[in-house]
């Protein structure tokens, strides 16, 4: 059982969240505490007082996934170009889901290496989906420049030597021994998934 004290919220009209609740991370046949909001219950007081439009204008859908969407957006309050993943819509009612979809974001997280994407925020909206902000990486996949390397045109092999290619791989690797060192294993690594 992991337990995190959660401080009351910003903003003008307060918070229905009281500065004594705690966020429970139960394992499959643990007993709630009493006096104590579970994770569901939180997750839907969050969505009733979401302010997800008013800070985030999204742009874009650049990719949809088994669980989730990747969308292009700005954040408002920082002022700066983001990446959301969000659940997807069939899975606002799926109380696992939602559970695994809030364990992916708390586990990248943890993570902090210059070659794993960071988390900067994670919330649910109105519509009861979960999201988490990351920072936005604008370019093209490791898939995209081996493809480009593939049909062997004049111009990757320019913008994409073997070299660049290969750092590219070491790269990846670091953030995967990182991650392996933290006893995480990624379960989607593919070329697609590396920016």
């Amino acid at each position: 059982l992991k337990v995190m004290d959660v401080g009351p919220a910003d903003g003008p009209s307060g918070s229905a969240i009281p500065s004594t609740a705690r966020i429970l991370d139960r394992r499959p046949g643990g007993a709630p505490t009493p006096g104590v909001l579970g994770m569901d219950e939180l997750l839907d007081l969050i969505a009733s007082q979401s302010h997800f439009e008013q800070r985030y204008e999204v742009k874009r859908s650049i990719i949809t996934g088994g669980m989730g969407e990747i969308l292009g957006a700005f954040d408002r309050i920082v002022g700066r170009d983001i990446a959301i993943k969000m659940a997807l819509p069939k899975y606002a009612e799926d109380m696992a889901a939602r559970r695994m979809f809030l364990r992916e974001a708390k586990v990248a997280g943890c993570l902090l290496h210059p070659n794993i994407l960071p988390v900067f925020d994670v919330g649910v909206n109105r519509e009861r989906r979960i999201y988490y902000t990351m920072r936005l990486v604008n370019g093209t996949s490791l898939k995209g420049s081996l493809d480009s390397l593939s049909t062997a045109c004049e111009t990757s092999l320019v913008e994409f030597p073997l070299r660049k290619v290969v750092g590219a791989f070491l790269r990846v690797c670091e953030g995967v021994d990182y991650a392996h060192q933290r006893h995480v294993i990624h379960l989607d690594l593919k070329p697609d998934n590396v920016l």
